[in-house]
């Protein structure tokens, strides 16, 4: 029986409500499984339970995955009626500090106006003292209404920041009571040029009315998903939502048709996990404090809509609960823009959901599971957004030691038109295994692996908008760069110039290795396609423009597969600079293709006009408001 190799290995110290390994980019993940374990067993290896829990088995020794945990489960907090003001419990014994303040909803953009004073939670339980905020500080009017919204801020006792939350009171015979409010405010999704989704929250199951277009629509629940169609290209639509003591009026504009098509702009961006620097830098999990830049920049500029790929939150959780708090603290962050703007977003690396097992002192494996209920990284996005449909079908196989189907990528790749414009998204982070390719023991695919049906999918959707004569323009947006330029040369689609990574699964075998899949992918895009304009990525926290022309070197030295020869120029648009930590400027075979590279924040935003045969690009500092780079392509 051979043992687990022995290293000196990284030990990352997880404690309990402990986000510490969350700051670990993916680089310093992989320079760690690199030093991981060898294992003797030839068959896959996968998750499994008992009644002690999740466990893997090597050496025929069962390894318990860490129990993960969440400082605030989302279901548990409780609000309860008070004298002075609401009661809030948040269901476990954190010590910490609440900031409160009320939220003016008859702003454009409505976020709270936090009051001078803190107050501190003991065991979990704070009252939020809103007759503080009578007389003079009443901005909402609360004391002739009976009612407000307000913003609260739960910190830990180190004064970290956990969570955003919004919520409602109603004050009666002097005594202040929880309202029926909406905790997360209405957002516009998956607008066309005939209809759009309006999704929104309420703080307990409840009826909601959605007033628009001379129609009124009832929803029952909890989560409320309407999708409102027979709507006008082009078209601006004043919406009202109702719910309790909430009534919103917002507006949204439908998508230019592909037979009338407009000058439009969008904004794009990628890597809003925390950043340093504290404060709103990590809203547990999130950078707030850019994406609300990034967000003002872009509604400044009158975007039509907004693409973001990947990374939105810290992740790398097997925690059901700690994913929806992240979540839920990036969807608040940027929630007064979203009612107006639609957000496409996708998967990045972050996102996934996975299992830690500790194998000794000094090792930690993390792996993608499927826990009990059925919840992978892709259903848990899935609940969170409202994307299209219109994606590939799932790939073939079932999940590593069950009979259930590998999950769809429904909401997760998928493609959008506007005007003469497609957006094709792209989920190179499917099924994503942080374990490989290390470790070919596991089950599972590697950080930015197209796989088969997502492949032929985009070949077969490219082929349909070449045929397409009001399609001029295809943008391809996915997470991992074709050309990693600085962070992410040791994965990415070029892992240091080996062809070896490649998805792992007990019953079938990929043939092609990361490099070979780049390259088809490349053939799909650049040499099958003429209307392609460019590749817009993220994952390496940068900005950085780069030409890839047929004279590019693209291949490592030692490369004795066939070349591809492209056939024509393409821009590669790199923008993971909405907040994570940065990375520097490498050197790699294409470095001197290389136009443009800024570790400053960053937020793109494209203008597109039909009448004019380019498409001007201006990036944009959402901190300082400086611009980095401006060019036409």
């Amino acid at each position: 029986m051979k043992k687990l190799l022995n290293r000196n290995l990284l030990f990352i110290h997880l404690q309990k409500n402990n986000n510490i390994m969350k700051h670990f980019t993916l680089s310093a993940i992989i320079l760690f499984l690199v030093s991981s374990c060898a294992v003797s067993q030839n068959k896959i290896i996968y998750p499994q339970k008992d009644n002690k829990g999740w466990y893997i088995t090597i050496d025929n020794k069962k390894h318990y995955a860490i129990k993960q945990t969440s400082p605030l489960v989302l279901s548990k907090i409780k609000i309860e009626k008070g004298k002075k003001g609401l009661m809030l419990n948040t269901g476990n014994d954190i010590n910490g500090m609440l900031t409160y303040g009320f939220i003016d909803m008859k702003n454009q953009f409505p976020y709270p106006v936090f009051f001078k004073h803190t107050t501190p939670i003991k065991n979990g339980k704070v009252i939020i003292p809103i007759s503080n905020l009578s007389g003079k500080y009443d901005m909402i009017n609360w004391q002739k209404r009976g009612y407000g919204i307000m913003g609260i801020r739960i910190a830990n006792e180190k004064g970290e920041l956990l969570h955003d939350m919004r919520i409602g009171f109603i004050y009666k015979n002097k005594m202040f009571y929880p309202a029926t409010y909406l905790t997360e405010i209405p957002s516009v999704n998956n607008v066309t040029d005939h209809s759009a989704t309006i999704r929104f929250v309420s703080n307990k199951n409840t009826q909601a009315t959605l007033k628009i277009n001379n129609k009124i629509y009832k929803s029952n629940g909890i989560i409320h998903e309407i999708k409102i169609n027979n709507l006008q290209a082009n078209t601006k639509y004043n919406y009202t939502v109702i719910c309790g003591i909430d009534t919103l009026n917002y507006y949204f504009t439908t998508f230019a048709s592909k037979d009338n098509p407009r000058t439009f702009k969008f904004a794009y961006a990628s890597d809003s996990r925390a950043g340093q620097g504290g404060g709103e830098r990590n809203l547990y999990g999130t950078n707030a404090y850019i994406m609300k830049k990034l967000m003002a920049v872009a509604a400044q500029n009158k975007v039509n809509f907004i693409q973001f790929s990947g990374d939105l939150i810290n992740g790398y959780s097997g925690s059901y609960d700690e994913l929806k708090l992240e979540y839920s603290n990036w969807k608040s962050a940027i929630a007064p823009f979203r009612a107006y703007i639609p957000v496409f977003t996708t998967m990045g690396n972050h996102e996934v959901y996975n299992a830690i097992f500790p194998i000794n002192d000094t090792t930690k494996l993390f792996i993608n599971y499927m826990d009990t209920q059925g919840r992978t990284g892709e259903t848990i996005f899935q609940e969170e957004f409202v994307n299209p449909q219109n994606g590939p079908d799932r790939e073939n196989g079932f999940y590593p030691g069950t009979s259930k189907p590998l999950p769809s990528y429904k909401e997760t790749a998928y493609y959008y038109i506007y005007g003469n414009t497609a957006i094709i998204v792209l989920n190179s982070n499917y099924l994503y295994n942080p374990e490989l390719p290390q470790n070919k023991n596991f089950a599972g695919n590697v950080h930015a692996y197209i796989m088969d049906k997502q492949l032929a999918w985009l070949q077969k959707t490219i082929q349909n908008f070449e045929q397409d004569n009001s399609i001029k323009n295809i943008f391809i947006s996915l997470h991992t760069p074709f050309f990693p330029n600085g962070g992410h040369s040791t994965n990415d689609m070029w892992y240091k110039g080996s062809n070896d990574p490649r998805p792992i699964f007990p019953n079938k075998k990929y043939n092609k290795g990361i490099i070979e899949r780049r390259d088809q992918l490349l053939d799909i895009l650049v040499n099958q396609s003429t209307k392609v304009k460019a590749i817009l990525t993220g994952d390496e926290h940068n900005y950085c423009r780069l030409k890839i022309t047929p004279n590019t070197p693209i291949y490592p030295k030692n490369w004795n597969k066939p070349k591809l020869k492209l056939i024509r120029t393409i821009w590669q648009i790199n923008n993971g600079a909405a907040g994570a930590p940065y990375y520097a400027k490498e050197h790699l075979p294409w470095t001197k293709n290389v136009l443009k590279f800024s570790t400053e924040n960053a937020v793109i935003i494209f203008e597109i006009n039909p009448n004019k045969n380019k498409i001007h690009i201006v990036v944009i500092n959402p901190d300082t408001l400086n611009k980095i780079d401006e060019f036409d392509i």
